[in-house]
C-alpha cells in the first residue's frame, strides 16, 4: 500500500509538471503571436508610409513648396525694420506729413520743454483721416491737407496751405503758422495773411459743407535761420505760443538751378472707378498725352477696378505716371460706401477735387513751363499740321504778340468740343481704341469759357478751379482763349447736358479726324501695353 501511495504522489508531480510546462508554452506561444503581429503590423505601416512617399515624390511640386512634409515654407529671414529704416518709405507713402524732419537727429534737439511753441509729438496730431489732419479755432473746423514753399518773385517767400473749412464768414480768425526750419531749435511765427476760396461764390456756399481754401504765411524774411532757409514744417495754431496738434510737411521739390524745366505735365483728380474696367481707355489716353509731348501724368487714386491699377503700376514703372492716393473731406475710408457718396453727393466731390489739382500744381510748378488739368476722357488737340503741344505754343506766339502781355498769359484755353459716346461709325480699328474709333462730335464748341481746359503758365497761377484759374499773380493780363483753328479739348463724355442731347437729337454733328494723323503710332503703341499687360494676345 505504500508503495502504490508513492507512485501515486510521483504521477500527480509529473501531472502537474506537464501542466506547468505546457502552460508556460501556452504563454510564450502568446506572446511570441504578440510580438510578431506588432511587428508585421509596423512593417505593414512602414510599407505603406514608403509607397505614399514615393508617389507624392512623383507628383509636381508648385513653386515654393516644402520638400518634406516636416519642413513649413514660412519666411524667418525677415527681420523687422527699425524706424530709421522705415522713413523714407513712409515719407513717400505720407508725402504731407512731416515724417524725415521729425525723425531727424536735428529733431532731438528740439526744445521740447519750453513753454512756447512745442514742437507736438507725432501721435498727438489730430488726423481726420490717413490724409488730412484737423484744426478746430472759434467754432470752425479747417481740415489741413498740405504746405507748399512758393518763391516765386512777384509772390514769395510764402507758404501756402490747402485746406477744406466749414467756416461762412467773410472775416476770418487770426492764425498762426509755425514755421520749423532744419537747423533751428525753434519756430519762427507768422500770420496768416490771406484766405483764397477755391470756388466762385456765386456758385453758392452752403452751410455744413466744407469749401476748399488756399491760405498764405508770409515767411520771415529778416529771419536768423543759421541753415536752410526753407522751412521744412508748419503747423497751424490759434495761438501763438500753442503746441499744435497739426503739421504739414512744406514741399519744396525745385530741380538744380542747371536743370531746365520741362515743358509739359498733366494733373488728374481722384480716380473712381471701382467696379467699371477703364483699362483700355486709359491706355489710349496716356498714349496720345505722350505722342503729344507731355512729359508726366499725375495721378490721383481713389479706388479703381484691378485692371486699372496694373495700367498705373505699368506706367509707373516706366516713369510716365506718378500715383499719389487720396481721400475726401465729408468721406468716409471704405471703398464701396465712398463710391456712393461720391455718386450721391456731386457737390461735395467737386469742392474735394479742387485740392488735388492745386496740390498736384504746387507740387510740379518748379519742374514744368506749363501744367494742364485734364479727366481721362479729354485731350487737347492741336489742329491741322500742328502735331504736339510743342508745336502749338511755338505757332501761338505770333498771336500773343498782338494780345500785349509781356510777362505772358496765366492760362492758355481751348474750346471744348463733345464727342458722344453714341456715335461710333463703322471703322476698321480695333474695339479698344476708342478715341480712334469716335470720331463725329458736335457741330458747335460749347460758349467760350464754358467748360474750357487750359494750359497754365506755372509762373502765374495762384489758384485753379478744373476748367480754368480762379487767381493769378499778374492781373494785367486775363487768360487767353486760344481759337479752335490752333486746337480743341475733345471731350469723350458719355452723358451730356440737356441742350447738348437736344442738339444730337437734332444730328448737328461734323466729321472730326484730327485723331486719324496719330492713328499708326497711336495704334502700334497701344497694342504693345495691351500685350505687355496680356489684356489681348
Amino acid at each position: 500500500m505504500a508503495r502504490m501511495s508513492q507512485i501515486l504522489k510521483l504521477i500527480t508531480v509529473i501531472a502537474f509538471l506537464w501542466l506547468f510546462v505546457i502552460l508556460l508554452m501556452n504563454i510564450f506561444n502568446s506572446g511570441h503571436s504578440y510580438h510578431y503581429i506588432n511587428v508585421e503590423r509596423k512593417l505593414q505601416l512602414q510599407q505603406q508610409h514608403k509607397l505614399h512617399t514615393m508617389q507624392f515624390d512623383n507628383k509636381p511640386k508648385s513653386a515654393g513648396e516644402p520638400k518634406d512634409s516636416k519642413e513649413i515654407n514660412l519666411d524667418f529671414n525677415v527681420t523687422e525694420p527699425s524706424i530709421t529704416d522705415l522713413v523714407p518709405e513712409l515719407q513717400k507713402k505720407l508725402p504731407n506729413l512731416p515724417i524725415e524732419f521729425f525723425y531727424s537727429p536735428h529733431n532731438k534737439t528740439l526744445e521740447k520743454f519750453r513753454n512756447c511753441a512745442q514742437y507736438p509729438p507725432i501721435q498727438m496730431l489730430n488726423f481726420y483721416n490717413t490724409y488730412w489732419q484737423t484744426f478746430h479755432m472759434d467754432g470752425s473746423i479747417f481740415q489741413l491737407y498740405g504746405a507748399y514753399y512758393d518763391e516765386r518773385p512777384e509772390s514769395g517767400p510764402v507758404v501756402r496751405i490747402l485746406a477744406m473749412t466749414n467756416h461762412q464768414q467773410n472775416e476770418f480768425p487770426i492764425i498762426y503758422c509755425q514755421l520749423w526750419f532744419q537747423d533751428d531749435n525753434r519756430p519762427f511765427i507768422s500770420t496768416i495773411t490771406e484766405y483764397k476760396i477755391i470756388w466762385e461764390p456765386s456758385w453758392g456756399v452752403k452751410p455744413n459743407v466744407y469749401y476748399p481754401y488756399l491760405m498764405t504765411c508770409e515767411v520771415p524774411k529778416n529771419s536768423n535761420v543759421t541753415g536752410d532757409t526753407t522751412p521744412k514744417a508748419v503747423n497751424v495754431v490759434g495761438r501763438q505760443c500753442d503746441t499744435a496738434s497739426n503739421s504739414l510737411r512744406v514741399i519744396y521739390e525745385k530741380p538744380a538751378e542747371s536743370v531746365e524745366k520741362h515743358d509739359f505735365a498733366v494733373c488728374v483728380k481722384g480716380l473712381d472707378f471701382p467696379y467699371e474696367d477703364l483699362s483700355d481707355r486709359l491706355v489710349e489716353w496716356l498714349e496720345m498725352l505722350n505722342i503729344l509731348g507731355v512729359h508726366k501724368v499725375y495721378m490721383h487714386n481713389l479706388q479703381v477696378h484691378a485692371n486699372i491699377s496694373k495700367v498705373l503700376n505699368y506706367y509707373r514703372e516706366k516713369g510716365f505716371v506718378e500715383v499719389q492716393d487720396i481721400t475726401l473731406v465729408g468721406g468716409v475710408q471704405q471703398p464701396e460706401i465712398e463710391h456712393w457718396l461720391i455718386k450721391s453727393y456731386p457737390l461735395n466731390k467737386r469742392l474735394n477735387e479742387l485740392i488735388p489739382y492745386n496740390s498736384c500744381f504746387y507740387r510740379n510748378m518748379y519742374k514744368y513751363k506749363y501744367i494742364a488739368l485734364l479727366d481721362i476722357d479729354e485731350i487737347i488737340m492741336p489742329k491741322d499740321s500742328l502735331k504736339s503741344w510743342q508745336q502749338l505754343l511755338a505757332n501761338l506766339q505770333t498771336y500773343e504778340e498782338g494780345k500785349n502781355c509781356p510777362l505772358g498769359f496765366p492760362s492758355l484755353c481751348v474750346a471744348n468740343a463733345y464727342f458722344p459716346s453714341k456715335e461710333v461709325p463703322v471703322r476698321s480699328n480695333p474695339s479698344y481704341m476708342y478715341m480712334l474709333n469716335h470720331v463725329y462730335r458736335l457741330k458747335d464748341y460749347t460758349p467760350q469759357r464754358y467748360y474750357v481746359k487750359c494750359l497754365h503758365n506755372t509762373r502765374q497761377i495762384v489758384t485753379l478751379h478744373n476748367h480754368y484759374p480762379f487767381s493769378y499773380l499778374n492781373t494785367d493780363c486775363k487768360p487767353l482763349d486760344i481759337p479752335p483753328a490752333y486746337a480743341q479739348l475733345q471731350h469723350y463724355r458719355k452723358t451730356l447736358s440737356k441742350d447738348d442731347n437736344k442738339e444730337i437729337k437734332d444730328h448737328i454733328l461734323v466729321l472730326d479726324e484730327s485723331v486719324d494723323r496719330f492713328r499708326r503710332l497711336l495704334l502700334e503703341r497701344c497694342k504693345k501695353v495691351l500685350k505687355d499687360l496680356k489684356f489681348i494676345s
